[in-house]
């Protein structure tokens, strides 16, 4: 028994001594560990602060701060049990490098991550697409993921390496703005550093040519009126989510009013428009279309027109429209067939006053129409049946 307590009094000292390095390694890890996630928060409150810092970098920034502390703990702890420096460089150096061979992908992403920050094809708040992949808002660019948010609130990561090696398309700088039913960019200036200096007018404004060759003829007596007319135009739009297209426009226009005397009054009216886009990326499905008809347009329409007024004021019209089919897909898979509505009205006129009685769609066609005139953002939308309308003007 004295034997065994001499042996445990000699040890004593070096149990004391693994004791004390465990308490003060753990003490180092504990403080390292808090100042490393101190240091990062500040840098990253202090780059968010700067307006000459990208916002895109901050995440990046404070992992690399984080763990650049950390990486310094865990030697000084490694150091404190006796382990050589050198040896703990050797150790990493061939633990990096079988790493790096396992995790080429992982590599790849940290190398396409700093390529991002570095020549900054999308910064955080931008609404960006990668072809073929994914579209959203960046909300952050880290070591391995980019971050996006899309328009329904989901969030999607994506590796670095895949956002880098595909086509990025950059909505938020886009030079055309965006044709939407009530939104759109605001484009602003920027310096070489990106950073926002005011409002751009010069992006307002996009190219747009028109060439147009007509006449107007007069027949039986100056009561008949022909005018013919055919126009090619070139112009470019940005459809919502979609990048500037150019769009092409040709075709004629036909006019004939008849007006007798001062109450009766008819014209009838001819279009054609072959209305078409060079190419076009369906972000459904990623497809790329070519020599597409343009969305939200007939082809052919036809209007008619008749209004008859009495010499007392009260009169009554009539008018007839009639289009043709009107693509609204990409694919055009989505098509509102050929047709008409026809509206009527009576009217009353006394002095500087207008009453107005309009009585819309009376034979009730179930019709339909696009969005917008402009595209048809790949759906339709239901018209209005028979209804009626009273309206009262007054003219200063």
């Amino acid at each position: 028994m004295l034997d065994k307590l001499k042996e445990l009094v000699a040890i004593m000292p070096g149990i004391e001594y693994v004791a004390l390095n465990l308490l003060v390694t753990i003490a180092i890890l504990i403080i390292g560990w808090t100042l490393s996630s101190f240091a990062g928060r500040t840098v990253q409150k202090l780059a968010a602060r700067s307006s000459k810092i990208d916002p895109t970098i901050v995440p990046m920034v404070y992992t690399v701060t984080v763990w650049a502390i950390r990486v310094f703990v865990i030697v000084a702890v490694l150091a404190r049990f006796g382990v050589q420096t050198a040896s703990i460089i050797a150790v990493l150096g061939a633990a990096g490098l079988a790493v790096g061979l396992a995790l080429q992908g992982t590599l790849q992403n940290i190398a396409a991550g700093i390529m991002l920050l570095a020549l900054r094809p999308l910064r955080t708040g931008e609404y960006i697409s990668v072809v073929g992949k994914a579209d959203g808002t960046v909300a952050e660019v880290g070591l391995f993921l980019t971050r996006l948010i899309q328009f329904d609130g989901v969030h999607l990561s994506l590796p670095n390496s895949l956002v880098w090696g595909n086509t990025i398309i950059n909505y938020s700088r886009n030079a055309a703005g965006a044709e939407a039913n009530g939104g759109g960019y605001v484009l602003t200036k920027t310096d070489s550093s990106g950073n926002r200096l005011g409002i751009d007018k010069d992006s307002y404004q996009t190219p747009a040519e028109l060439f147009e060759l007509g006449t107007k003829i007069s027949l039986i007596e100056d009561k008949l009126f022909l005018g013919v007319s055919a126009y090619y135009q070139t112009y470019f739009r940005s459809p919502p989510g979609g990048a500037d297209t150019q769009y092409k426009n040709k075709g004629i226009e036909v006019d004939l009013n008849y007006q007798p005397n001062r109450n009766f009054f008819a014209t009838f009216s001819y279009g054609y428009i072959d209305s078409r886009t060079e190419s076009a990326i369906d972000l459904l499905d990623f497809t790329t279309y070519s020599n597409i008809r343009t969305q939200g347009l007939p082809q052919n329409q036809f209007n008619a027109l008749a209004s008859y007024t009495f010499d007392n004021g009260f009169g009554a019209s009539i008018n007839g429209t009639l289009a043709s089919e009107i693509n609204n897909n990409y694919a055009g898979t989505i098509v509102i067939p050929w047709q008409f509505e026809i509206d009527a009205s009576v009217f009353y006129t006394y002095k500087d006053w207008n009453f107005k009685v309009a009585l819309l769609n009376v034979t009730d066609e179930e019709n339909w129409a696009a969005p917008n005139g402009l595209y048809g953002s790949q759906s339709i939308l239901a018209e209005e049946g028979f209804r009626t309308e009273f309206t009262v003007t007054y003219s200063f």
